[in-house]
């Protein structure tokens, strides 16, 4: 009886030890699990912003699609596409039987008008002579008087008309009466897009010549979502990527921002306009471009990652690393964005701030810290009695 006594009081000790001993591995490993940690971080000088993407195609604000005035017949071609030229540059030179024809005709009628404006002036003078001696009537010298101001009329009128075929009917077109010839010109500085004629072509007044494009008329056509349209406004930077290989960059400024959306698909767009400010000579109309929009900048600011302010109190809070340890320091904030937020006060440049790593993270490095240790678990259930729980020991 004695014997089963202590049979059972040892096998309830022995339960009480390992109990004891399942309880202290746990709680030294929640301790361990439960133990904040941290990364750290400097307080630095940097620039803030915020930006909107986009995608855009090229076009041009300006651009001539020229046309000859006349029906004529292309002489010469003086230009080619991709060709720079200046404002007032002959481009292309035709011959045009209908505009010689036209002024040939008023040239001929100026002469005339002329010759009848030096008769009908002799008679006049012959006319106001036999009046004053009373050889003709008031009547007939009010007669010669009106046919004076008639054929001066007419005089007038096939000068205007002669004029009006020397003009230029626009910037582009120009004749030259002293060589029959109708002269293209560049009605601005800029490029030739593309040449639509050959020479020795007979062209109509509706066939387009060719196109040239102005310098500094390039742009990029967008459309921006209605959640973001009201953060858009003229004169912002843009960068512009284009989709070469290079994936180059080129710079522009929000010149437009409409009132008037679209909807397609249920999602509401509002147009924009950007000016190219540099590298337009890469450009092509209809391009698919990559817009940046910088919506809102703060440079040369003080700022750390956004994660490292918290709300505490209703205040906004952030860690500080001294050499006493971390303690929360209230701060006053300003820009933010989706990685960092502008510092106003409350901590200086070169301080040391702290962020709490996330929970999974720190116990996943505690795990690897006392892998040894969680290794040693399944040996606890080899016996009781043996060396693996000893071997641990209550210390």
């Amino acid at each position: 009886m004695k014997k089963s006594i202590w049979i059972i009081l040892g096998s309830v000790l022995v339960i009480a030890l390992m109990m004891m001993m399942i309880m202290k591995f746990k709680g030294g490993e929640q301790e361990a699990t439960s133990k904040v940690e941290y990364d750290y971080y400097q307080v630095k000088m940097m620039n803030l912003n915020e930006k909107i993407e986009a995608t855009g195609n090229v076009s041009l604000s300006k651009n001539a699609e020229i046309y000859p005035a006349f029906e004529a017949v292309v002489k010469q071609i003086k230009c080619k596409a991709g060709e720079k030229v200046r404002q007032g540059q002959v481009l292309m030179i035709l011959e045009s039987a209908t505009l010689t024809d036209k002024y040939t005709d008023v040239r001929d009628s100026i002469a005339q008008a002329r010759l009848n404006l030096e008769i009908a002036n002799k008679e006049l003078v012959t006319a106001e002579a036999l009046f004053k001696v009373q050889g003709i009537t008031l009547d007939q010298l009010q007669a010669a008087q009106d046919k004076v101001k008639s054929v001066k009329l007419q005089y007038r009128t096939a000068q205007t008309k002669a004029g009006s075929i020397q003009q230029q009917p626009d910037d582009a077109n120009s004749f030259n009466p002293s060589t029959g010839q109708l002269l293209i010109k560049a009605p601005y500085q800029g490029v030739v897009g593309w040449v639509n004629t050959v020479t020795g072509a007979k062209v109509k007044t509706e066939d387009q010549l060719l196109a040239l494009t102005a310098d500094g008329a390039w742009e990029v056509q967008a459309e921006i979502d209605e959640s973001e349209i009201s953060v858009i406004n003229a004169g912002q930077k843009v960068e512009i990527i284009l989709s070469d290989t290079q994936e180059s960059v080129l710079a522009g400024v929000v010149t437009e921002v409409g009132r008037v959306g679209k909807t397609d698909a249920e999602v509401v767009t509002f147009p924009v306009k950007i000016k190219v400010s540099e590298g337009e000579e890469v450009l092509k109309v209809g391009m698919s471009v990559e817009l940046s929009i910088l919506t809102k900048e703060s440079p040369k600011v003080l700022a750390v990652p956004s994660g490292a302010v918290v709300q505490r109190r209703g205040r906004e809070m952030i860690l500080q690393k001294t050499d006493a340890g971390v303690n929360y320091v209230q701060v006053e904030i300003g820009m933010k964005t989706t990685t960092y937020t502008e510092i106003v006060s409350g901590l200086k440049r070169g301080d040391r701030i702290a962020i709490v790593k996330p929970k999974t993270e720190a116990i996943k490095q505690q795990n690897g810290n006392n892998g040894s240790r969680q290794n040693q678990m399944p040996g606890m259930g080899g016996g009781m009695g043996g060396s693996g729980v000893g071997g641990r020991g209550f210390h």
